[in-house]
């Protein structure tokens, strides 16, 4: 049976949640694009600039969903798809394109900062 958190905040998973529906919506989004549709059937290695944001995304959001269903590990998950996202903003492919490709550069800082409060909150 899966219990889920009562009477205790969830301002850290919330935000976690918003910065990973922002990722993978840029990750989503940044595929559809026909310039960069183009750029892809030339550099096929582009595809990670946007398939890694979709898996990043995902992961974010399955920490925030175990952080709600009570399990702590959840923000563990949370902090390291941050983390990841972020390093990968600032790893470029082919000098233009970064390696993970964000919405508006803020998301996968909120999937990290809502790791850690959901962490501070917890102890």
């Amino acid at each position: 049976m899966v219990e889920f958190i009562k009477g205790k905040l969830l301002i850290g998973p919330i935000v976690a949640i918003v910065g990973s529906v922002m990722l993978l919506s840029g990750g989503i989004l940044g595929l559809f694009i026909p310039e960069i549709q183009i750029a892809m059937a030339l550099f096929p290695i582009l595809y990670l600039t946007f398939v890694l944001p979709i898996i990043l995304g995902i992961v974010g959001i399955a920490g925030a969903v175990l952080v709600i269903v009570n399990r702590k590990l959840g923000n563990i998950i949370a902090i390291i798809a941050g983390l990841i996202a972020i390093i990968g903003m600032f790893v470029p492919i082919l000098v233009v394109y970064p390696l993970v490709m964000s919405l508006f550069y803020i998301d996968p800082f909120l999937i990290l900062i809502g790791g850690i409060i959901g962490i501070v909150i917890s102890e």
